[in-house]
């Protein structure tokens, strides 16, 4: 291949960022140069055709960078939409990335609440765009056509409060409550505000942190933002913005103006409009009907905004889908209508697919005139017919602009450096972006290729700014350069002799995925979980019972206090800087407790009584220890380069709570006392991750691992992640469960006994008098809750001088008691991963339209669904249900009682994305982690227990 001059990234400012001589390079080409010229010079629409997905992330930056503005991207499904926002924030600068938003569908599902970390997201977004202010904005289909607050009334609602200023008391309570606030004790997420005395405490959606306004009178006298966990305010603010939180104020014109359209639809008025009449809120579904204006998020754009379209024809295909399939999910309704089987009680969970028929979404074709209105680019995906896209505005030029797929090496390095070495050689410019960006430079250099250099930040880490080196003139016209970061895929453009690869690409992995906004609810805070009436025990004077907050001036200082009522008459006032001395009291469930009387010495005797029983309970447990703590174990070797390795493929971002624990049994493992740590955690918080590098060090100093679970499908599936995560790594790794013939088992115990199986994954086999090792390590229990006494006792004869490690979500209090006492080391896993959203947990009354929305929605994002009905008996008939309910979707049925040749091939169908439903009882309880499964249906949930 001849090539001529050199390639436009290198001929571009010195210092610049590789991720912008990307987009910089992107717009040198002629074909999006010119569109950029054909979009500055005024309206109408521009084909930029042969675009994969991989690149197009990297040309919106492009477009964004030299145009400015509000840039609107309409995506097929909200799953490309995250990708998109997780590329983008790599290609465009810090400032720039910040600017980025994800719209997402509101969600107004039957039962579906949604979170206030979303909804905050919403809010803030129609506020920013009400305003003019410039960004790039990703919308799914499913945003795109939903109608919204009209612009001109959400401009009107917002106020602001400022320091002195005359905002009347009375008057701002009542706007909070009308623009959708919800009042509260203790504000602990927005869209919330709490009162005590002259105070007002608000979370905004707009504001990163709440703020507390103190009044007298009618004046505020101060704004001070606060900490959601410890509710201390410092500092002061000179004003806050409160913009609405419900897209439907809480007024009785419009409340009036919805029943009064409802009388046109009279089989809906009589399920529904009682319901309504009591006080109840106007649901989101029913946005149209109280308004005479229907508008879209298009309507809250800038006239000088650019809308781009990713796929035109598949928005119309998928268009049509939701269509069809909400017109059988109306039809459904309109049956249980006629037939008196929708009921006033459940009318608050059908009010969506109500609606649905009284006020439809809004179509394409709708919003084709909003369209017309703005400049735009249409990114074609195949063969588009004109009928499906009589909705788009016309074409007014096409230019093409061809990119390829990127090659996929998956860990083969050798084909990886050679392929490097023949584009170099070609002329062409090669970036690679990945999460272990030291280590791909080293593999690179190792193969004798030149890499271009990295700056570094203060801090040390990779910053993938790029410089020439002018005395290298080896380098003048081709560079391998490598940046620290996380794309989706990979791409490459022939006409600029550009190769972008990523982490899929070279090693296989999936990118890391990052979070989406900032969270603003649910955190674990003291105070927050506090209620006025609650009990609390304070370290000092025992149990009293929690008032509210007061702020009080004492001695000229004025701050907040928790007001604590005692025993008779007494009170105390606790600084909320000494909260950390008081806690929740806890006991069971309607127990009430005898409130301490202050300066006595009730409490002081309780605490000796129980400081005695802990003592007892301590020299028992020492006893049952004792033989442990004498035991001397091996203390494994520090970390060798192939850990170091291991870890880079990691392809999320460690938690900090995560990082503290692999640290902490990393440190037990090069001891030589043997470890017994408990690694506790929610679900998919990384507690296997943790277990997987402890595994791994223990191999690498030549011992074998024991992983012990209790079912067979989690065995299945642990078998899978650390096969996964140790593919490339010559490590021997089996699976020992009913899933294996029983001269299978003979093989691998032979091979175990042998000490050439490194790893053993299994259920209560393991547990058996057969399983003998050759030279054991370490034992990883998971879920040490599922098994019973005498299975432990077996378990404690294999590990008097073995390292432990016990893995639980829920462990038994025996277990958690001996963890918090010191017995037992205990690591706490409590920071959800960036990209796990909020679970929302939603308990409505049995109902085939609650089931089959809640199905339908997960499908049409392309999840899966967990359908749990504990009952094996009936569940078969459970499935004809579901199918006649949900006819697209692919059901499949799962429990105990079926043989290894029954159950493997669906649960292996599940897992590879081949069915939509799987209906199965609690043998899907034990951790089973299927990422894309979102949704669970679960039927009788009072029937469960805790842990399950």
């Amino acid at each position: 291949m001849t090539t001529i001059g050199a390639p436009p990234l290198l001929t571009t400012t010195p210092g610049q960022t590789l991720a912008g001589r990307l987009v910089h390079a992107l717009q040198g080409a002629k074909p999006v140069a010119g569109v950029i010229e054909r979009l500055r010079q005024g309206r109408g629409l521009y084909a930029l055709h042969e675009t994969i997905p991989a690149a197009r992330p990297a040309l919106l930056a492009a477009l964004y960078r030299a145009l400015g503005g509000q840039l609107f991207v309409a995506m097929p499904t909200a799953d490309a939409a995250e990708r998109a926002f997780t590329d983008l924030l790599y290609f465009l600068e810090e400032d720039e990335a910040r600017s980025v938003s994800l719209l997402r569908s509101r969600d107004e599902g039957v039962g579906v609440l949604e979170s206030p970390s979303e909804h905050s997201a919403r809010m803030a977004m129609l506020a920013e765009l009400a305003d003019g202010k410039p960004g790039v904005i990703l919308a799914p289909l499913g945003a795109l056509r939903q109608y919204v607050m009209p612009r001109a009334l959400f401009k009107q609602s917002r106020f602001t409060l400022t320091t002195g200023g005359e905002a009347g008391w009375d008057r701002t309570l009542h706007e909070l409550f009308r623009l959708g606030y919800r009042r509260c004790d203790v504000v602990s997420a927005a869209g919330e505000y709490a009162v005590r005395g002259g105070i007002v405490d608000v979370f905004p959606p707009t504001a990163d942190r709440p703020v507390r306004i103190e009044f007298f009178g009618d004046t505020v006298e101060t704004i001070r933002p606060f900490e959601l966990e410890s509710q201390r305010s410092e500092g002061t603010l000179a004003e806050v913005e409160i913009v609405p939180w419900s897209e439907i104020p809480r007024d009785e014109t419009l409340r009036a103006r919805v029943l009064e359209r409802l009388d046109a639809q009279e089989n809906v008025a009589r399920a529904v409009r009682s319901h309504l009449e009591s006080g109840a809120e106007v649901p989101p579904a029913w946005l149209s009907l109280a308004f005479d204006e229907r508008e879209t998020v298009l309507d809250y754009l800038s006239e000088h905004a650019t809308i781009v379209f990713d796929e035109p024809g598949m928005l119309a295909t998928l268009e049509r889908a939701l269509d069809e399939e909400r017109s059988r999910e109306q039809s459904v309704l309109l049956e249980a209508l006629a037939s008196d089987q929708l009921s006033v009680r459940s009318a608050d969970v059908q009010e969506s697919l109500l609606g649905e028929v009284i006020a439809p979404y809004p179509r394409l074709r709708d919003l084709a005139p909003s369209f017309a209105r703005t400049r735009g680019v249409t990114f074609p995906g195949g063969i588009e017919s004109a009928q499906s896209l009589e909705w788009l505005p016309h074409v007014v030029q096409s230019f093409v602009l061809e990119t390829r797929p990127a090659e996929h090496f998956n860990r083969q390095i050798d084909m990886f450096t050679q392929s490097l070495r023949d584009w170099t050689q070609a002329g062409e410019m090669i970036a690679l972006v990945t999460t272990g960006a030291a280590r791909t430079a080293d593999i690179v250099s190792a193969a004798g290729l030149a890499v271009g250099p990295l700056d570094m930040r203060p801090d040390g880490a990779l910053l993938g700014v790029v410089r020439q080196a002018h005395h290298d003139t080896q380098r003048a016209h081709t560079a391998i350069f490598v940046d620290h970061g996380s794309i989706e895929s990979g791409f490459a453009v022939p006409e600029l002799r550009l190769r972008v690869l990523g982490d899929r690409e070279i090693y296989g992995q999936p990118p890391k995925r990052v979070k989406i906004r900032a969270v603003k609810e649910g955190v674990p805070v003291t105070l927050a979980d506090l209620r006025v009436g609650d009990y609390v025990v304070h370290s000092v004077h025992g149990i009293g019972q929690y008032l509210g907050l007061r702020t009080e001036t004492i001695l000229g200082a004025t701050q907040d206090y928790l007001d604590l009522a005692y025993a008779g008459t007494d009170r105390m006032l606790v600084p909320v800087t000494q909260m950390h001395q008081v806690a929740k009291y806890s006991a069971a469930e309607g127990a009430t407790p005898r409130l301490s009387r202050m300066g006595g010495s009730d409490w002081a005797r309780t605490k000796l009584r129980v400081s005695e029983s802990l003592g007892k309970i301590a020299d028992g447990l020492v006893a049952l220890y004792a033989e442990r703590e004498m035991a001397r174990g091996h203390a494994f070797a520090p970390d060798t380069p192939w850990q170091a390795e291991l870890e880079e493929a990691f392809p999320y971002e460690e938690t900090p709570d995560q990082r503290k624990a692999i640290d902490e049994s990393k440190a037990d493992m090069e001891s030589a006392r043997p470890m017994d740590r408990l690694v506790c955690g929610d679900v998919g918080y990384g507690k296997t991750e943790v277990a997987i590098r402890a595994a791994f060090k223990a191999i690498a100093d030549k011992k074998q691992v024991a992983l012990l679970v209790p079912t067979t499908l989690l065995a299945a599936q642990h078998y899978r992640t650390f096969a996964s995560r140790f593919a490339g790594f010559p490590i021997r790794i089996e699976e020992l469960s009913r899933f294996k013939s029983k001269k299978a088992q003979r093989e691998i115990l032979r091979e175990l006994a042998e000490g050439r199986v490194d790893i053993v994954i299994g259920t209560h086999r393991l547990l058996q008098k057969d399983v003998v090792f050759a030279d054991l390590g370490l034992i990883v229990v998971d879920e040490e809750q599922r098994f019973g006494v005498m299975q432990k006792e077996r378990l404690k004869h294999l590990r008097a001088s073995v390292d432990v490690m016990t893995l639980s979500a829920t462990p038994i209090p025996r277990t958690l008691h001996m963890s918090l006492m010191g017995v037992r080391d205990l690591s706490l896993i409590q920071t959800a991963p960036k990209n796990r959203m909020s679970i929302k947990t939603v308990v409505v009354p049995a109902s085939d339209a609650v089931v089959q929305r809640a199905i339908t929605a997960e499908l049409d994002r392309g999840g899966q669904v967990y359908y749990l009905h504990n009952r094996i008996e009936s569940i078969y008939a459970v499935k004809n249900a579901l199918e006649r309910l949900v006819p697209r979707a692919r059901i499949a049925i799962g429990h105990g009682q079926m043989t290894e040749a029954e159950i493997e091939p669906v649960m292996q169908a599940f897992i590879e994305g081949q069915l939509d439903v799987l209906v199965a009882t609690t043998i899907i309880e034990n951790g089973i982690d299927i990422p894309n499964v979102n949704t669970i249906v679960v039927n009788d949930a009072d029937k469960f227990g805790l842990a399950q």
